[in-house]
């Protein structure tokens, strides 16, 4: 999604897989934080509203399956 005003600044793998993304409005982050691990899967998100932190998650995942 594409906030008008908005930028993104990201960090990748030497894989070239994604591995940071941020979305910020201005200097402040606005919007979705996330952290992904080599696979590509989500491991931390937090939410900022105007560089104000509303949520922070870390995400885990069973490795059973």
């Amino acid at each position: 999604i594409y906030i008008t005003g908005t930028r993104t600044k990201a960090d990748y793998y030497l894989t070239g897989q994604l591995k940071y993304e941020c979305i910020y409005k201005g200097k402040n982050k606005h919007g979705m934080e996330w952290w992904f691990d080599e696979q590509r899967n989500p491991v931390k998100i937090n939410i900022y509203n105007n560089g104000v932190q509303l949520v922070s998650h870390d995400l885990l995942y069973d490795s059973d399956e």
